[in-house]
């Protein structure tokens, strides 16, 4: 039964201006509750904006109520009408904030664009022990993703004993293969329910028969492991709560991360990371609510968690954010959702997907509903499925539709494909439904439906977690989820073609394996060189180039030229190494790197991002060399140096700050590696000594 309660504090608390329509997004949404001090302010218009107008002063004016006036700065974003405004200092908890544009901001057709004046509130500062009872949930939301839900109708048995695991674990799998599936690797990354705090997650890449292309074990973290839009490989960081980034060497070159003070609070359920640079990025709000005045017995000091959309611009700023709080009451959650808890998870977002027409699609599991929203205003377009359905279904006689759904995405012909967990359906049976939407009429007409037979009498039903891909050759790739922990012999991936033949089954061999999601993907990078790894070792007679071989590589093109020269020198090597003589002293060079993998076909990577290095100076008729030199200058990770006359004793190597403070100190041994780790120290300049046998001599170090 719809539970009609409307919560009153996500209501409209301000009367319109008729120039609102002037702008047709405006963040925080005008009188809504519960924002972070560190939030951004975002405005976007119909129009591209002059960027002039927004560096002239006082055409804006922010004002907290405890926290006075705000200096801030504006910048334009990537569509050149969305404008982000960040305070130099955050507001303060619990205060109104009045966001005042004035009528001086102007189009590039040069039209004068009415202003608006706007309140939001920012939330209660949360006390300590509201702090740990949030992450005392979070530990058991990640142990147990249904632990503050009713009990299933079936009941999941409790594993009481749990077990330690080493780490370096990957699950032992039987693959069987029946037909021909889509071509690639397999992408999954898979932890153990039955072991102690999960610690054994690894991410891997395999092939048909089952042999690992690549894994590496990551302890708690690898959560959504895959490539995505942008071409890069990412996985969740439960240690840091962040995205990590891949380049194709499989190295970290990057991460992503909330922002608005929901840093700390980045989900691990999905990141969708577009060619234009944008990310999508999710994050789960906690706020204490004194949930007696919203049903009965409700718990006066509850945990209530909310959910948070972000979009970030190639800049990594927030240009739009999305909240559960400012359109969704907390009633509209499933009647399986317990909100007399002290925890009350009521919406639970679980994937983010961008619509063809630049909408967003979101599936919140504890709604059982699919909500798409308009990337441009914020305001929801439609809702289908749960306790507010828009849509008339045809095609599908099940009562819901699907319940507590997992991964609903756009296939490449425009149908909406989504892993149904089925929880609290009769009977409880996973299954893929594809959906054609006619989202004018609102009708979802069931056009494709695949569920698994049953296995030795067993029904494949994955409680949560779970996904269904579809591939380019038209095959579905499913990923049951979280499997009973008793069952035996049942498949974790299932791929099926279009009549929903089964091609390829692989089932953990110890059924508490579980994969968050699993994908298939063509992978044979020609691997555009990691910037990171790229060295320059300067000499007083010459300079060597090197990097770290890149995965594909047979080639590279090096190409190198005086900083301010519009004509590249290029030079083609088999290793990752070049020794470049005759260069100009005293001159920064620039300098990139092209991987070659093939001639048949042709196959080459982009350049790098440029490098730089500077040559030393020549020495005059009457100078001596120095008694030591130091390479790379920039320096990066790694410092060399050159003895130009050995030492017979232990000699030190000082690194100091320019006040003359001790930052790092070794003593070598004559013959040892002459090099230094720089890990310990942030960038700066620096000053390098060599101590030996009683001299001091020293030379400046900047470290980037």
């Amino acid at each position: 039964m719809k539970r009609h309660i409307v919560v009153s504090w996500v209501a409209v608390l301000y009367g319109c201006l008729s120039a609102h329509a002037q702008f047709v997004y405006l963040y925080p949404k005008p009188g809504t509750r519960f924002h972070q001090p560190k939030t951004n302010i975002i405005l976007r218009h119909s129009a591209q904006l002059d960027e002039a107008s927004l560096q002239q002063p006082n055409w804006l004016v922010i004002t907290g109520s405890k926290s006075g006036t705000h200096e801030w700065r504006a910048r334009l974003s990537d569509d050149r009408r969305t404008v982000t405004i960040r305070t130099t200092s955050p507001f303060r908890y619990d205060e109104q904030i009045t966001v005042e544009v004035k009528s001086r901001l102007r189009t590039v057709q040069g039209t004068k664009i009415h202003g608006v004046r706007f309140e939001f509130f920012t939330r209660p500062q949360p006390l300590p022990e509201q702090e740990e009872q949030y992450r005392q949930s979070q530990k058991l939301l990640y142990a147990n993703p249904d632990y503050y839900n009713a009990p299933l109708q079936e009941g999941m048995p409790e594993i009481s004993a749990k077990k330690s695991l080493p780490l370096d674990s990957l699950a032992d799998y039987t693959i069987a293969q029946y037909g021909p599936t889509a071509p690639g690797y397999v992408f999954f990354n898979a932890k153990n329910q039955y072991f102690e705090n999960n610690t054994n997650s690894c991410i891997t890449m395999i092939t048909n028969d089952g042999k690992p292309r690549w894994l590496r074990d990551l302890g708690i973290n690898g959560q959504d492991f895959k490539i995505n839009h942008s071409g890069y490989l990412t996985y969740f960081d439960y240690n840091r709560n962040l995205w990590v980034v891949l380049d194709s060497n499989l190295k970290m070159i990057d991460s992503l991360q909330c922002k608005n003070g929901y840093e700390e609070y980045t989900n691990a359920h999905d990141i969708q990371w577009y060619p234009d640079n944008h990310v999508l990025l999710m994050a789960y709000d906690k706020q204490t609510i004194d949930m007696s005045q919203i049903v009965p017995g409700g718990h006066p000091q509850a945990t209530v968690k909310g959910f948070i959309l972000q979009e970030l611009d190639a800049d990594r700023e927030v240009v739009f954010e999305w909240r559960s709080w400012d359109h969704f009451n907390i009633t509209d959650a499933v009647s399986t959702v317990i909100l007399t808890n002290a925890v009350v998870d009521y919406c639970h977002g679980n994937s983010i997907e961008r619509d063809t027409d630049g909408n967003i699609i979101l599936s919140f599991r504890h709604l059982s509903e699919i909500t798409k929203i308009s990337r441009e205003t914020g305001e929801i377009i439609w809702r289908m499925g749960g306790e507010n359905n828009q849509f008339t279904f045809f095609n599908d006689t099940s009562n819901p539709p699907f319940s507590y759904q997992h991964d609903a995405r756009r296939t490449p012909k425009g149908t909406l494909l989504l892993y149904n967990n089925a929880n609290y359906m009769n009977p409880q049976r996973s299954n893929v439904k594809e959906y054609v939407l006619d989202e004018q009429n609102k009708t979802a007409t069931l056009v494709w439906y695949y569920e698994h037979p049953d296995v030795n009498g067993q029904i494949v039903f994955g409680r949560a977690s779970g996904n269904a891909q579809r591939l380019p050759n038209g095959n579905t790739l499913i990923n049951w989820g979280n499997l009973p922990l008793l069952s035996s012999g049942l498949p974790n991936f299932t791929e099926v073609d279009s009549a929903g033949n089964i091609l390829w089954e692989l089932s953990f061999d110890i059924p508490s394996w579980v994969s968050y999601r699993a994908f298939r993907f063509e992978w044979d990078p020609c691997s555009r060189v990691t910037y990171h790894t790229m060295e320059a070792i300067v000499k007083f007679n010459n300079t060597t180039l090197t990097w770290e071989k890149a995965l594909g590589a047979r080639s590279y093109e090096l190409q190198y030229r005086p900083l301010g020269s519009s004509t590249w020198t290029s030079q083609y090597v088999t290793q990752a190494k070049v020794k470049l003589s005759n260069l100009d002293p005293s001159t920064t060079y620039e300098w990139r790197v092209k991987t070659i993998c093939g001639n048949n076909p042709y196959r080459e990577s982009g350049y790098t991002d440029i490098a730089t290095f500077t040559t030393m100076a020549r020495l005059g008729a009457n100078e001596q060399a120095p008694v030591f030199s130091i390479y790379p200058n920039p320096a990066k990770h790694l410092l060399n140096w050159t003895l130009h006359q050995e030492p017979q004793q232990p000699y030190l190597i000082r690194i100091s700050d320019m006040y003359g403070k001790t930052i790092l100190e070794r003593e070598f041994q004559p013959g040892d590696p002459q090099h230094l780790r720089l890990s310990e120290l942030v960038a700066g300049t620096y000053l390098v000594y060599l101590i030996s046998e009683g001299v001091i001599t020293h030379t400046p170090l900047v470290i980037e």
